[in-house]
């Protein structure tokens, strides 16, 4: 891998886990709310996620809110359940559109966005 590239990946990985911490702080913040969003960040193989966990209404709470994955040159978004874009947060955060990819749209429905295809 070219120093470029090295490069490139480890400003994917801290704007990644910025951007996941800086979210969780913030859903945490509600004193009265019984789910906490936790940030889990496996470095090694860039898989980065933010979980909701705890109870409402009497009822379990375990989801995914947001999922990123890097892969190559490109922060792939798996998933995301937030009202403010996590691929929005990418771009004003200085990554090229061209290297976001929207994971949760169909292949063929992903030209028609914004963001890379693949």
């Amino acid at each position: 891998m070219a120093q470029r590239d090295k490069i490139h990946d480890i400003n994917f990985r801290q704007t990644v886990r910025r951007l996941l911490e800086e979210r969780a702080t913030w859903y945490n913040q509600s004193p009265s709310s019984n789910i906490k969003t936790y940030p889990v960040f496996d470095s090694e193989h860039d898989h980065y996620l933010l979980l909701d966990v705890g109870r409402e209404n009497n009822k379990r709470v375990r989801s995914i809110v947001v999922y990123v994955r890097l892969e190559e040159d490109k922060i792939w978004v798996e998933e995301d359940w937030t009202d403010e874009s996590i691929a929005d947060a990418l771009v004003e955060a200085g990554i090229p559109k061209s290297n976001i990819v929207l994971g949760f749209k169909p292949p063929e429905l992903r030209p028609f966005t914004q963001f890379a295809t693949s």
